[in-house]
């Protein structure tokens, strides 16, 4: 069974949170069964901010690229895609769509899971995400 976990995107504090790391940040985040987030902070200057305009969430695919690092939702990858010379890399953004995780019109599990590098995500790669996505 593949593990559910989650990492934000903070976007006052520009840096990636892990789910299990957010008790070392400013933010008590909670997330419930529909995809909301919660602030369950009690001293915040800014409680009238809607928390989900804060936060960028991202779920795990629940798997990991060649080097062991897990592969999020909003990571940029480098890897082989059907259809490519086998010596060949491309990169992409892995996203969920119609009920899966992908890259582009691809479904993840198409995709050469041992040739899959991550080399960053759309938030803290932007010049990269932006070169992606206008390729």
């Amino acid at each position: 069974m593949r593990e559910i976990k989650f990492r934000v995107w903070a976007k006052k504090l520009k840096q990636v949170i892990y789910m299990s790391d957010a008790r070392k940040t400013p933010y008590c985040l909670r997330l419930d069964l529909e995809g909301h987030l919660y602030d369950t902070a009690y001293d915040r200057d800014d409680e009238d901010e809607n928390v989900n305009d804060c936060f960028e969430l991202m779920q795990f695919t629940g798997l990991k690229d060649k080097k062991g690092n897990e592969i999020y939702e909003g990571d940029l990858i480098e890897a082989w895609f059907p259809g490519m010379p086998h010596n060949m890399r491309a990169k992409q953004v892995i996203t969920f769509m119609n009920g899966f995780f992908g890259c582009g019109s691809y479904p993840l599990y198409m995709i050469d899971r041992y040739s899959i590098l991550v080399i960053g995500n759309q938030f803290e790669n932007k010049e990269l995400y932006n070169e992606i996505m206008h390729y």
